[in-house]
């Protein structure tokens, strides 16, 4: 479940990055895709911009400020907890883990 919260705070930057890359290429962020590091415009492959040169528009743009994803995941109301004596719990991430991006 905690990864819904993680997957929706990239669904956000990823239309962010598209935004400030519809700006620079002139069009619109639905006709653009991300594909191998760049952003371009769909069924002309020749017409993109790196996805790293998008991002440090962004960030300067923001003058220097960080790019973030905003995800909000609450979990649904039909979820039970599975341990009728209650000393189980239920949540969408817990803070003793350890996880590592590369």
């Amino acid at each position: 479940m905690g990864g819904n919260a993680v997957k929706m705070a990239a669904e956000h930057l990823r239309r962010e990055l598209l935004q400030e890359a519809g700006q620079l290429l002139e069009v619109g962020p639905e006709s653009l895709e991300i594909k191998d590091g760049r952003v371009g415009v769909k069924g002309s492959p020749a017409r993109g911009i790196p996805l790293k040169e998008v991002a440090h528009r962004a960030v300067f743009k923001r003058a220097g400020g960080h790019l973030v994803g905003i995800g909000n995941y609450t979990v649904p109301d039909w979820v039970e907890n599975p341990d009728p004596t209650q000393y189980g719990n239920i949540s969408v991430a817990y803070p003793f883990g350890t996880q590592v991006a590369k």
